[in-house]
This record gives C-alpha cells, sequence and structure tokens, in this order.
C-alpha cells in the first residue's frame, strides 16, 4: 500500500482573482468582497474571460505566430487561461465550485481506508510495475530545448553544489552534483504546488517549504496554498503538523516567496498574496505583518532589520520598506509612479552596494515595461533609469503577472539582469539594456521563454541560472552560452501520446508548452515545433512514416516518410472542419482504412484521402458545443461512437447519429472519454470527470439503448481516460487524477494498478501488444510503461467449438479474437463446418499457420489482412 502524506492536498486548484485583466472590471460582472483572494466561480471567470477576449478581436490584438511555426495563443495570457480552462472544467462541472478539486486527497484518502484499498486487494491480477520512459532532462532539435517548467533554484547555505528547485507538477528536485543530475524524493506525495524554499543558513537539515503555485497564477494549474510546510531532515519528509498556517484552499492564497534571517534563523518571513507573514520561533506560528497582496520581498543586505517588500500582481503596484525587522511597513512613493497605474514590482539588491536598491515596474492593463528605477540610498528615493525598450515583451505580449524575474551582480553593483519573456542585460544600472537570450536563438543564445527565477551561483557573477518554463538553464560565461541544466528531471506536462503499430517503441508525445516530442526507444527529441501546445497524435497503420499531430482546437498536421515538413489536414477559426473544436479536439483513424480519418469539432469530419477534402458525417447536434471523444468499433467499423462534456451519440451505419445518453448522469459529472470493445460493436464505456462518487464508468451492452454504471471500486477521483485491452476477458484500464485502475470481467470491482508510479495524473493510456506494454502520458511526470494486467496471447488456436465465425471470441483458445499484433495457427478440424470464415470485412493477424489439410474462407469483399507471414 502507498498513501499521501497528509501535509498536502493532491491539486490546490483556484485561479487567483488579480492574475489577468479578464478577472477584474469590467469584464468579471460580480461585486467581489475586500479579500479579493476569495475564489470566484468557474462560470463567472469563464465569461469574463470571453468578454476580453471578445475586446481583444475587435481592437485586432490578436497573435497567431503559425508562420513561426509556433501556434501558442492570441494575445498575453491566451494560453495559459485556456490550459487552465481545459483541465478545470470537467472537475468543477456542473456547480462551477473551484473547491472541488481540493477534495482529492481527502476522496484518496477514503479510498485507502475502504474495502477497495491495494492493501485490501485479493484480486488475482499481478502487481503493476511501471517505470519511467521519460523524457528526462532536456529535449532538443538542435535549435530550440526544454524539459517543463521550474519556478525557482536554491542553493544549500554551505556546499553550493547542492541544489534544490521545484516542478509544480512535478514534485521536488535535488541535485548534490551542482545540477549536472536530478532525483525526485516525493514520487509517493501528492502532486504538490511549491513556490519557494528557504534553507536554515546554520542548519541545511532545516527547510521551509511555501506550498501552492504562486508563479503559476494564470497558467495551466494554478495551485493554491495550504500554508508552510517545516522538514528536519533535510527534505525528506515534511510532517502534518508543521504546518501552523493552515490556509483553507477555497481562501485562494498564494506564497511568493520565504526570507530567512541570515543569524537568527527561527525568524523567516513569507510574502504572500494576504500580506507579509512573520514567524521569530521556527514556524510554530506566524503572524501577519502587513495587508496587501505581496509578491516579493528582500533584505538589505547585512543589515537584516531593514526589508523591502513589493506588492500587486496586475494592480495596486507598490513598494514597502521597513526598518524594524517587520514589525511595520512604509509606502515608499518618492518619484515612483501612482499605485493606481502599476501592476507589479520586482525587487533586486547586492551586497556590492548595500544602499542600492532596484525595481523593475509593471504598467497596469497591460504588463508592458513602465519603467527600471534605482535608489542608492536604501529605498528612501528613487530615480527613472528608463522606460524604452520593452523590456517585458514577447511575441504573446507582456505576460509579467505571470513570470517577473531580476538579479543584480553581486560583485558589480551596476550589472542587472531582467527575466520575463526574455532576458534582458545592463551593464550600467538600467540606463541601457540589450537582449540576453532570445525564444528564437541566432544571434542571441538561445534560452527557453517565460522566466521565473534568475539566480546567481554564490561567489561569482559569471555564472548563473534561469528558472523557466523549460527548466534549468545555466551560464559560466556571462551569458554568452547557455546550457540546459535538466539531466534526470523527468517533468513532463503530457497531453497525449501515440505509439507506431510496427515499432513499439517509436512513440509521439504531445506537450503543454514543449511541442510534440518522439521516443525511439532511447532518445528524446522535438518531432513537430508546428504544434506550440502538442496534442493528439496517431501513426498509420502500414506506413508509420505517416505521422498525424495536432495542437490547440483540433489544428491537425501530417508529415510523411520522417521528413519535417508537415501539410495542414485541417485548422481553426474557419468554418466546416476549420471551425474551432474542444481545445484538445478528437480525431480518430479507421481500423481498415488509414487514410480515412475522423475529426470532432461541433460536428464529426470525415476525410477518406488524408486531409485533401472533408464531408460532414451525421449530424450530433444537442448538448455542449464540442466533441471531446470518438472511438470506431474495431469489429464493425459502422459503429460509431462520439461523446461531448453530457452527450454520447451512436451511429450503427456509419452516417447516421442517435442520440443515446438515456440515463447516463450527465447532469452530476461530465464525460471524458469512451472505448468500444474489440469484439462487439455494441458493448461500450464511458468515463466521467468530477467527483460525483457514484459516477466514474458506466457501460453499455447494446449501442446505448440502455447503460449499467460500472463504477465500483474506483475512487471519488475525475477519471480522464479509458482503454481496452483486446484478446483479453473485456480488460479495461482506467487513468485518473491519481493513477491507473483495472477491471474486467473476472473482477467484481476496478483493482488498483499503479505499484511504482508516482502520485501523478494520467491523461491517456495506450496499449503496445506485441511487447504486452500499457503506456501512460501523465500530467507532470512524462511517460510511464508497465506490464499488462493480463498478459497477451503470443498465438491464438482455432477451435470453431461454437460456430465458424472467424470474429467469435469463444471459437479460439484462449478466448479472444485475433489482432493485427497476433499470431494465429489453424489445425485441421476435420471438417468444412468448423472451417473459421472470416465473416466480417477487416480483420487481420500477425503470423498466420495453416496446418496441413486446413482451411479457412475469406469470403469476397471482406478482405483480410496479414502483418508477418
Amino acid at each position: 500500500m502507498r498513501s499521501f502524506c497528509p501535509i498536502m492536498l493532491f491539486l490546490f486548484m483556484a485561479l487567483t482573482s488579480t492574475a489577468q485583466p479578464w478577472m477584474n472590471a469590467p469584464y468579471l460582472k460580480i461585486r467581489r468582497s475586500a479579500d479579493s483572494l476569495k475564489l470566484t466561480n468557474f462560470y463567472e471567470i469563464q465569461k469574463a474571460f470571453n468578454r476580453y477576449e471578445r475586446k481583444q478581436l475587435r481592437s485586432g490584438k490578436y497573435k497567431d505566430d503559425i508562420l513561426t511555426e509556433k501556434d501558442e495563443g492570441k494575445f498575453a495570457g491566451y494560453s495559459q487561461y485556456k490550459r487552465w480552462e481545459w483541465h478545470m472544467e470537467p472537475r468543477v462541472y456542473p456547480s462551477g465550485d473551484l473547491t472541488l478539486p481540493s477534495t482529492t486527497y481527502r476522496a484518496y484518502e477514503n479510498y485507502l481506508s475502504s474495502s477497495y484499498a491495494p492493501s485490501r486487494n485479493n484480486s488475482s491480477i499481478p502487481t503493476a510495475n511501471w517505470v519511467a520512459l521519460g523524457p528526462t532532462g532536456t529535449v532538443s532539435n538542435g535549435d530550440f530545448s526544454g524539459a517543463a517548467r521550474v519556478n525557482f533554484l536554491r542553493f544549500d547555505p554551505v556546499n553550493s553544489d547542492i541544489m534544490w528547485t521545484v516542478s509544480p507538477l512535478g514534485g521536488l528536485w535535488k541535485s548534490i552534483d551542482g545540477g549536472l543530475h536530478w532525483t525526485s524524493n516525493t514520487d509517493q506525495l501528492p502532486i504538490i504546488g511549491c513556490s519557494d524554499i528557504a534553507i536554515n543558513p546554520h542548519n541545511s537539515q532545516i527547510m521551509y517549504l511555501a506550498t501552492g503555485d504562486a508563479n503559476g497564477v494564470g497558467s495551466q494549474l494554478t495551485i493554491a496554498s495550504i500554508g508552510i510546510l517545516k522538514s528536519t531532515d533535510g527534505g525528506v519528509t515534511w510532517p502534518p503538523n508543521s504546518n501552523t498556517m493552515n490556509w483553507e484552499v477555497s481562501w485562494g492564497r498564494n506564497i511568493y516567496k520565504l526570507l530567512i534571517h541570515p543569524t537568527n534563523p527561527d525568524t523567516v518571513y513569507a510574502a504572500t498574496t494576504n500580506g507579509i507573514y512573520r514567524t521569530i520561533n521556527a514556524g510554530t506560528n506566524w503572524v501577519k505583518m502587513n495587508d496587501g497582496q505581496f509578491t516579493d520581498i528582500e533584505f538589505k543586505p547585512g543589515n537584516p532589520n531593514t526589508i523591502y517588500a513589493a506588492a500587486g500582481v496586475h494592480s495596486g503596484g507598490s513598494f514597502y520598506k521597513s526598518i524594524d525587522a517587520g514589525l511595520t511597513f512604509t509606502q515608499i512613493t518618492d518619484n515612483l509612479p501612482a499605485s493606481n497605474t502599476v501592476a507589479r514590482f520586482e525587487i533586486g539588491v547586492t551586497p556590492a552596494d548595500t544602499n542600492y536598491v532596484y525595481v523593475v515596474i509593471v504598467k497596469q492593463g497591460t504588463s508592458d515595461f513602465y519603467g527600471f528605477y534605482r535608489s542608492v540610498d536604501s529605498g528612501d528615493h528613487f530615480t527613472l533609469r528608463s522606460n524604452t525598450p520593452n523590456i517585458l515583451y514577447g511575441a504573446a505580449g507582456s505576460q509579467a503577472w505571470y513570470n517577473l524575474a531580476m538579479a543584480v551582480s553581486p560583485m558589480h553593483k551596476d550589472t542587472v539582469l531582467v527575466g520575463a519573456t526574455n532576458m534582458w542585460r545592463s551593464p550600467d544600472g538600467g540606463l541601457t539594456w540589450t537582449q540576453h537570450s532570445s525564444e528564437n536563438g541566432g544571434f542571441i543564445p538561445y534560452v527557453h521563454v517565460d522566466h521565473h527565477a534568475i539566480t546567481f551561483l554564490p561567489g561569482t557573477d559569471a555564472a548563473y541560472y534561469s528558472s523557466n518554463d523549460g527548466g534549468l538553464y545555466k551560464t559560466t560565461d556571462y551569458g554568452a552560452t547557455w546550457t540546459p541544466m535538466n539531466e534526470g528531471m523527468q517533468i513532463a506536462q503530457m497531453y497525449k501520446l501515440g505509439v507506431s503499430p510496427l515499432d513499439p517503441y517509436t512513440i509521439l508525445t504531445g506537450h503543454q508548452d514543449m511541442f510534440t516530442q518522439m521516443y525511439d526507444g532511447t532518445d528524446w527529441s522535438i518531432f513537430c515545433r508546428n504544434t506550440g501546445d502538442g496534442m493528439e497524435c496517431i501513426y498509420e497503420y502500414d506506413n508509420d512514416s505517416i505521422r498525424y499531430v495536432e495542437s490547440i482546437k483540433g489544428r491537425i498536421l501530417v508529415s510523411y516518410n520522417n521528413y519535417p515538413l508537415y501539410n495542414v489536414v485541417c485548422t481553426y477559426g474557419g468554418t466546416g472542419v476549420n471551425a474551432n473544436g474542444s481545445w484538445i479536439t478528437p480525431f480518430i483513424m479507421h481500423p481498415e482504412h488509414d487514410s480515412t480519418l475522423l475529426v470532432g469539432k461541433a460536428q464529426l469530419w470525415r476525410t477518406t484521402n488524408g486531409g485533401v477534402n472533408f464531408t460532414q458525417v451525421g449530424n450530433v447536434t444537442g448538448g455542449n458545443t464540442y466533441l471531446l471523444s470518438l472511438a470506431y468499433a474495431n469489429s464493425d467499423p459502422d459503429y460509431i461512437y462520439a461523446a461531448k462534456s453530457n452527450r454520447v451519440f451512436v451511429s450503427t451505419d456509419g452516417n447516421t447519429f442517435q442520440d443515446k445518453t438515456g440515463i447516463l448522469p450527465v447532469g452530476s459529472a461530465s464525460i471524458t472519454s469512451i472505448v468500444v470493445c474489440n469484439t462487439n460493436p455494441e458493448k461500450a464505456w464511458v468515463t466521467f470527470s468530477g467527483y460525483s462518487s457514484a459516477n466514474k464508468v458506466w457501460y453499455t451492452p447494446d449501442a446505448g439503448d440502455s447503460w449499467i454504471n460500472y463504477s465500483t471500486g474506483l475512487p471519488n477521483l475525475p477519471v480522464n481516460c479509458i482503454t481496452y485491452q483486446h484478446a483479453s476477458n473485456d480488460g479495461l484500464y482506467v487513468g485518473t487524477d491519481v493513477g491507473v485502475y483495472f477491471r474486467d470481467n473476472s473482477l467484481s470491482t476496478w483493482q488498483s494498478y499503479f505499484t511504482d508510479l508516482p502520485n501523478v495524473d494520467v491523461q491517456e493510456l495506450e496499449i503496445s501488444y506485441s511487447i504486452g506494454k500499457i503506456r501512460a502520458a501523465t500530467n507532470g511526470r512524462g511517460l510511464w510503461e508497465s506490464d499488462l494486467a493480463v498478459p497477451v496471447p503470443t498465438a491464438l488456436t482455432w477451435e470453431g467449438s461454437i460456430s465458424s465465425d472467424w470474429n467469435n471470441a469463444a471459437n479460439w483458445n484462449p478466448h479472444g479474437v485475433p489482432t493485427i499484433l497476433q499470431d494465429v495457427i489453424i489445425p485441421d478440424v476435420g471438417s468444412p463446418n468448423f472451417d473459421p470464415v472470416v465473416n466480417v470485412p477487416g480483420l487481420s493477424c500477425k503470423d498466420l499457420t495453416l496446418h496441413p489439410g486446413a482451411n479457412m474462407v475469406v469470403p469476397e469483399g471482406h478482405g483480410f489482412k496479414t502483418k508477418g507471414e
């Protein structure tokens, strides 16, 4: 049995109210309390974003950068919001209550103490044996590279070779060799958001961890904080009673930074979205010292009684100073812009001149560069150093509400680095700036975009690090060259995967912010940068050099013969098949004809020539706007299942659809995926997200005419995906927000199947039959594989004991209809009445062996395919 450390919630999801423009008037049409951090309803946020988007469209501010092989968004914050919307909407349906995901921890703890828990599991199925496939470290295509977002870097106070960083969905990581290799010790903890760590300078075994993900405000998952945790064993454990703040997830608070006193380490400060907090007794209790939304805090070097603090995220930006160790704070306004024009400040100090204080100021409303200011008298007075160029700007505009960083050289007081989308350097205290990194490479060194922290290596100013959306990068030559430092980190945030039908270790995976990537069994590479956010991936059956990949809202590309040029199959923003689809638009390949694809937008579209043209298939009007899941019946492809979040449509003739939602609990939970039995086209299963305890998987034996609840044994967690194991006794696997579960007809309940898999959100599952493996694409820990719960038979032998129908599983030993990856043996059964007849089109096998005297019948027009001999 594995259990959660009860100190952390699995996903503390919230959307901080001041994070983006649409979270304020005039877009958000509700009154907010004085505590503006209280969570609002999902649907109110969705409406506010839609209002803001319409305004941007009217003003011509859309930015669609497809020509530079990127498809990342329309305006600053677009992709971050859409990722968040995609993840949250099915989980909070139908109420819109943003506190629901915080119940994941409690639901899983209840599961572990229930009769269905792994420790009480007496099932005969074998134990899973999940192993990581990667990507570990940095993935590159020669010009561009990255792993996934990390928020910060912290050094051990005695040994700078010992370093700590965190991925918001991938956990806490430690290096003991200066960042050359990283390991995680939090795999069996819930996914932890972490915004900062403070390490006791006198005893590095004592550490403080700021929970939540303040650096990710507005990103796919904004993880609200439950407070500050303490470890006394160097980060190995974080006891539950160490969190004396005891914040509730529903408060929507976050902690941006921790600051530990250099000589009295029992005193720690926290800059939070609910004020500045201080403990003077090593975390026994925390006291709020000042109200406000604080994003940064710094000591005056050499004098910890003087503290500088910055407030504001999207509005009300202001600078504060304390000279009494935080007992009181005074707002400094001398020559600084008015708070009602400022979104945010970032502070920089340096031991090279302890009186110097720098601030980079973000403009309210646009998040553009307002100006760079300097104080030479410990923050009492400031002077403007520059307000051009716009050092905060990137391809999609400015997004300093999401990421902003500054560092001042510890040896040269006038050398300043600022990071936003890209990094900039000033050699003269902010008077002039040169771009220090580029999202496109070329004459300016490439470093992955969206810098969250810049950190100098102790004892030098030639070496420093960027913590950004692609991981950790290091320079040792003042920024002339950069090296990714992510080796060992498996932190990829995957949406989907696709496995070659010919080579089980050739795999495509779609990633958040890191394109479509390819694994060849040994190495990972960026396969298609055109996708920005990479989504679904599909190989053709007979020629795996033809690959379909996808980006947002159903923009599908096809690559031929492994050459990195792509034809556009369909896009979005237009009409017909080129209309908008859901964030991850479903598309599937016909089980017999790999040039035939179905694409689900608001309607269903079919191409029979690899995307040259499309025609609409039937009518799936009703329910919510977009299709979310599609499935063919392999045994009869005229059966097509199509699901929206609150509707299931079924076609039995390949052209016309009927609404077969029936008694499915679509008023209580949102549909996420659908799968069909490999041998019976009328047997299908539908999965549900959300927290409706009894509604996780439903089953139909008759193509939707009736439905049966099939959820027994599953925890009350969102179910994200389902896959069916061919040649099995209706073996099914589901991926949830915490792990994988299995069930077949020999079991009366679902069984856990997650041994050695980190506690992570599983987004898609696929089976490779030729090697008997199941793969899991996870949101935060990359790609994993395990042996199947039920081994795939190496060969099926014909018995004909029931009928002559090839497609009847009971005619084979062991029972199951052969697949394209299974060998078939046909003995001489002694009578033509028992010879196998290929009774439906499109049947197949791998190697086919006919014993002397044996026969098989393939009627005209049915066809039969063999991959082997």
